[in-house]
């Protein structure tokens, strides 16, 4: 059977002052003749982008925005990325069936560096919703079925994995890239670097030469050529379409044929839709940790989601004890 491969990279947190920016991608195994943007109707009703804060009898897939209300329980989000781990590759590799800690997906060195962070470390969580167990959300023949439609339908999913971009390494980045759109393209582009490096050291059979990246628009950006060339100065990219819904281009890297996407709304295709859905995990489970460092600092603060309003608020509260813990505001805050 000839194959191709799909690679799909979502963010969370590309506005907020404070928490971290999270990038998420998830990579897939499809027959060359796929319709990657089909995916989704052919995967449904078994995979649905919808909610619940109940047990579910479909599996959670879409973007991450409709898996939750942001005064809501996550329950959604998390029940479907366990979901998706446990079939692609063993349960009995989750320990208890339930929803790994951090470092299952993310980056070792984001990992690593995020440790280092007062607010970041504690694998504590006042969230049962973003640790559920499978028992909790599903009963097995909702994962039988879904195990059977993605085997049906030829899909495998290979990979699914997260970087974090804390508060300070976002500083040192935008001062490096000038301004956000730029940090967001290039950090994202380089990600994509090792993942492609990692399929050529691999040795990829000769039937999956060819992925298929699937990114969400930057910032509004339109053009791409620039961050592209900057990443990969080693490769030539042909330029098929630049505009506001998508921008598409193609080039050869280490031996491999890629063709390129950067899509308005592009999170509605299926590996976009788990990229969001990790990023989005990954931010939340960090300003989970973040402000219940920050409410034991201050008593009686009110928690935050980060984005600029609240953020004014929230840092105003809490820039006195940042200052007796002597953290410079640099080490907490993201300039815009």
């Amino acid at each position: 059977m000839k194959t191709k491969l799909v690679l799909g990279i979502d963010e969370a947190g590309y506005g907020p002052n404070l928490g971290p920016l999270c990038i998420g991608g998830s990579l897939w195994r499809v027959e060359a003749d796929c319709v990657v943007e089909r995916m989704a109707a052919n995967l449904s009703p078994v995979f649905q982008a919808k909610a619940s804060d109940k047990s579910h009898s479909w599996i959670p897939l879409g973007d991450s925005k409709k898996l939750y209300k942001s005064s809501g329980a996550l329950t959604s989000l998390s029940a479907g990325l366990l979901a998706l781990e446990s079939l692609r590759s063993s349960p009995s590799k989750l320990s208890g069936q339930r929803m790994p800690d951090l470092d299952r997906w993310l980056q070792p060195e984001d990992h690593a560096r995020i440790q280092k962070i007062k607010w970041y470390p504690s694998t504590q969580s006042s969230r049962p919703d973003l640790f559920p167990t499978l028992n909790d959300v599903y009963q097995d023949i909702t994962l039988e079925s879904g195990k059977e439609r993605l085997r049906n339908l030829k899909l495998e999913l290979i990979a699914i994995r997260s970087r974090a971009i804390d508060e300070a390494e976002f500083n040192r980045l935008l001062d490096v890239h000038g301004n956000k759109s730029n940090l967001l393209s290039i950090s994202t582009l380089e990600w994509i670097r090792r993942w492609l490096s990692e399929l050529a050291e691999k040795g990829t059979k000769a039937s999956d030469r060819f992925v298929e990246i699937f990114c969400d628009k930057h910032g509004g950006r339109n053009r791409y050529q620039g961050p592209l060339t900057h990443v990969f100065p080693e490769s030539w990219f042909a330029t098929d379409q630049e505009s506001t819904s998508c921008s598409r281009y193609r080039g050869t890297i280490f031996g491999i044929e890629t063709s390129w996407r950067f899509t308005a709304k592009g999170d509605s295709i299926v590996p976009s839709s788990v990229a969001s859905m990790v990023a989005k995990w990954t931010r939340e489970v960090l300003m989970d940790r973040l402000n219940g460092f920050w409410r034991d600092q201050v008593p009686g603060l009110r928690p935050t989601a980060g984005y600029p309003l609240d953020a004014k608020r929230f840092g105003n509260e809490i820039e006195g004890t940042a200052i007796q813990l002597g953290l410079d505001k640099s080490k907490w805050w993201r300039r815009v």
